[in-house]
């Protein structure tokens, strides 16, 4: 069964963990999509590596992406992947945001692997969930 929410994963540049996050979560059958607050200029070539070898590459976006014309409301969960990104820009959105930290593989190369397998993780947890999982009860 395919994945029921529409997810936003973000990290700094999208051009690592929110782009592992993304294609294995659209691998899944899942919609998805990834930004970065401050995007890089390509994705990572490790990283294409890395979805190459898990069959998963086709599901990589091109380009990384900003928030920019992004619309938060269109997403039923957005998922921060990083701890140092400010979450009070999302404060509006705080029913349906998700932090969990992992490391930059971008400055940890060596470790890399294990923190892309860590994000996989975490997504076929969410794959396994419904939006009626996060919703908020009325007052």
């Amino acid at each position: 069964m395919a994945p029921t929410m529409k997810i936003l994963f973000i990290c700094k540049g999208n051009r690592m963990r929110s782009v592992v996050a993304e294609a294995f979560y659209r691998k899944l059958g899942g919609e998805a999509d990834s930004a970065g607050t401050k995007p890089a200029h390509r994705i990572s070539r490790r990283v294409q590596e890395y979805l190459k070898t898990e069959g998963v590459l086709q599901f990589c976006k091109e380009k990384p992406e900003g928030l920019e014309g992004k619309n938060l409301d269109d997403y039923d969960l957005i998922v921060i992947l990083d701890k140092n990104i400010c979450r009070k820009e999302f404060e509006s959105y705080h029913e349906k945001l998700y932090l969990q930290h992992f490391p930059d593989p971008w400055w940890r190369p060596i470790r890399a692997r294990k923190i892309y397998q860590n994000i996989e993780k975490l997504v076929n947890l969410l794959s396994a969930l419904n939006y009626d999982d996060f919703s908020v009860p009325n007052a």
